[in-house]
């Protein structure tokens, strides 16, 4: 599978939205970041891109994004 590749402005974009949408750290859950990513974007086929850059920011692998 091929991906296309996530520039430096696309990562800063995600942040921004995911600070956004959600003020808490331990009710961010992988299911709602990504709900929320497709509700505002307009490529719903990069699925798999946005979990991989989910997993980047999950680094205790507990699926909560902390910054």
């Amino acid at each position: 599978m091929v991906l296309d590749a996530v520039s430096v402005n696309d990562v800063e974009a995600l942040y921004i939205l995911y600070k956004r949408v959600s003020r808490s750290i331990i009710d961010d859950m992988q299911e709602e970041f990504v709900h929320v990513l497709f509700s505002c974007s307009h490529r719903q086929n990069h699925f798999s891109l946005l979990l991989q850059l989910f997993d980047v920011f999950d680094v205790k692998r507990n699926g909560i994004i902390e910054f």
